[in-house]
């Protein structure tokens, strides 16, 4: 994240709201810098469904600081967190007590599935180190711009790898928008058979978005 611009930190002394908030621009600082390679059209409808999730993030983090009950020095540590970095660094406040409310609940009020109620574990996503997408099996359904606009949100959501159940159906909303995008704009440009054969033969969102560069977009 050397080269990330994060906002500003903020200031001690707010709340869980202003906790949340501030979580949640970090995080979407460090995501929107993973889609800077992209095209115009991927990258919106990566960043729609990136919204979506990280909607979910700024809540997850709301509804654990108050039910926790946050002490201040980890609510101020947080809220003057610089990047990505200094954030998992205010795990150290995390306290025995708040480890053992998470033990005794649900063990995992985070979402990250390691049971330790992080403020924010990286390996959520956006880390470097992440796995790449999945395989995405070839396209076997019709070659209309219907057709395109399916494969692009295919191989977009392949992209961003598995979406926690609680976040599909927001993500599904987003992606549908994003298909009737594509679809329109290859409706309005009289897309050529040739044209849309590059999408649907396109196995990863990299090889569309060179699809894209041939349609003049």
């Amino acid at each position: 994240y050397a080269n990330v611009k994060f906002p500003p930190p903020g200031a001690k002394g707010g709340d869980c709201t202003a906790v949340a908030d501030r979580v949640h621009a970090i995080v979407k600082a460090a995501a929107n810098a993973e889609l800077g390679d992209m095209d115009a059209n991927t990258r919106k409808m990566a960043e729609q469904a990136m919204d979506s999730e990280l909607a979910k993030v700024r809540t997850q983090i709301l509804e654990m600081c108050k039910a926790q009950n946050w002490p201040q020095v980890l609510k101020d540590c947080a809220l003057t967190a610089a990047d990505m970095q200094a954030l998992q660094g205010c795990e150290q406040y995390v306290t025995d007590e708040m480890r053992a409310a998470d033990a005794a609940g649900d063990g995992d009020d985070d979402g990250d599935g390691d049971g330790d109620g992080d403020v924010y574990d990286e390996g959520d996503s956006n880390n470097d180190d992440a796995p790449a997408a999945k395989p995405v099996p070839a396209w076997t359904g019709g070659d209309d711009c219907q057709a395109v606009g399916e494969r692009v949100a295919q191989l977009a959501m392949a992209q961003l790898g598995d979406v926690p159940a609680e976040m599909k159906a927001d993500v599904e909303g987003a992606m549908k928008e994003a298909i009737t995008e594509v679809v329109n704009t290859c409706k309005a440009g009289k897309w050529s058979a040739e044209a849309r054969g590059c999408f649907l033969k396109a196995s990863t969102i990299e090889a569309a978005e060179d699809c894209f560069g041939k349609v003049g977009m």
